[in-house]
């Protein structure tokens, strides 16, 4: 027992076991929060990269009016044989960048 009379084994230095008792405490607590069963259930079905977006950031950027709209038309060049130039490596690696 903790010194705020939980189980809660941090600060402590001896290292003690997780209980079957403790594990179901957990499960009950965790079980009581709704916002708990909704972060559950929205990382089993959306990527960490969405759920870790912050909706304040992109609705200050929306907001500011930064809208990308604007195409712009290259035009369509025909295939060039590079031969052993190694032209299309370059601009291989160069896209890469």
């Amino acid at each position: 027992v903790g010194a705020n009379g939980s189980n809660d084994s941090i600060g402590s230095s001896t290292p003690q076991e997780i209980t079957l008792d403790q594990l179901q405490h957990f499960q009950d607590r965790f079980d009581r929060d709704d916002s708990g069963i909704v972060a559950q259930n929205a990382a089993s079905d959306h990527s960490v990269y969405g759920l870790t977006k912050s909706r304040r950031a992109v609705q200050q950027v929306q907001n500011a009016g930064h809208v990308f709209n604007i195409h712009c038309q290259r035009p369509l060049l025909p295939a060039q044989d590079q031969r052993n130039s190694g032209r299309c490596w370059m601009f291989a690696t160069l896209n890469l960048l």
